[in-house]
């Protein structure tokens, strides 16, 4: 059924003298009350209203006495509900301060709802799926305990072991810790590798591949960018790490009998670098790759030339799942 939604006119934040923009937003028809749903329970069942009204009156109850036992509470096919904390943050040497109340950093709660998604009929109907750390998102990896949580809970062909962006040394330790802790997740792991520069990612690769079962490989290394000066900052990363990834193969670092993957492209033409290394029989063990980068230029009509892209649209594809999509864009 379609969902009714009107477009809704912003005032640009910058001042009132910037031009204005314009966003779809859904329409509120009414609400669905406990008793009018009761009352469509029984329309569409042989169960009385009366019996469907008990019953809704008690999984409410439920719900709510398992929320305030910290339990998240799983509707099959409709989503998880969880109470969250709302507060404030307090620098180490206040928290030592003998006077200080922790009950202080707590300003309320809310009760948090997240869809459920496919990921486990998508496993089962045999695709591959990663499930990410979120790291190139946040700027830091999700919290290792609640992502361990759901990786059980999706149980995902592959996840990716939460690292720490462009630090080598920081990114092992925190990949040996979380493997030493989870070792028995569902699902083959996928290490990222880290380094400040090429010495610090050689090194964090040689620590990590013998513990993983594919290896990732970032596209945006800031230090990659002075591999290839003369170039333009996109096509600098691009060329940056098939320069990284041509030169630890020279030098036997690549463990070529093991699959890699790589996470995000920079500009289409990398790929094209890539096809020519496979067809003259070297990076065979290049496996996979993900990447927005059609799909964000697609939904913004920006069209790949023959040459590929001089520039990429920075926006992640997360602000843009709700996008309306037209023929011209797919």
């Amino acid at each position: 059924m379609p969902i009714t939604y009107a477009v809704k006119k912003v005032k640009n934040p910058k001042g009132a003298e910037g031009t204005n923009y314009f966003h779809g937003q859904a329409i509120k028809t009414g609400e669905l009350t406990l008793e009018k749903l009761a009352r469509r329970i029984n329309n569409s069942t042989t169960v009385t209203q009366t019996d469907c009204r008990a019953v809704l009156i008690s999984m409410q109850e439920h719900i709510i006495e398992a929320l305030t036992e910290g339990q998240v509470v799983v509707l099959d096919d409709l989503g998880r509900f969880q109470v969250t904390l709302q507060g404030k943050c307090y620098p180490e040497e206040t928290m030592q301060d003998k006077e200080f109340s922790p009950i202080t950093m707590i300003k309320g709660h809310r009760i948090t709802f997240r869809p459920e998604v496919k990921l486990k009929q998508a496993v089962a109907d045999g695709r591959d799926v990663i499930l990410d750390n979120s790291v190139f998102e946040l700027g830091v990896a999700f919290d290792s305990d609640r992502y361990a949580e759901w990786v059980r809970a999706l149980q995902p062909t592959w996840y990716i072991v939460p690292d720490v962006l462009e630090d080598g040394k920081a990114t092992t330790a925190r990949f040996m810790e979380f493997i030493n802790k989870y070792p028995d997740l569902p699902g083959k792991r996928i290490g990222v590798v880290q380094g400040e520069s090429y010495e610090d990612y050689v090194k964090c690769y040689k620590a990590i591949e013998p513990y993983c079962d594919k290896i990732g490989i970032s596209f945006d290394c800031s230090w990659y960018r002075a591999l290839a000066p003369r170039a333009n900052p996109w096509l600098q990363l691009a060329a940056g790490r098939v320069h990284t990834l041509t030169s630890m193969d020279a030098e036997g670092i690549i463990n070529r009998r093991k699959p890699h993957h790589l996470l995000g492209v920079a500009v289409p033409q990398e790929m094209a670098a890539y096809n020519v290394m496979q067809s003259c029989g070297t990076g065979s063990w290049i496996d996979s790759v993900d990447t927005s980068n059609p799909v964000v230029h697609g939904l913004k009509g920006i069209v790949y030339s023959v040459e590929g892209l001089t520039f990429k649209k920075s926006q992640k594809l997360y602000t843009m799942i709700d996008e309306d999509v037209n023929d011209y864009q797919m």
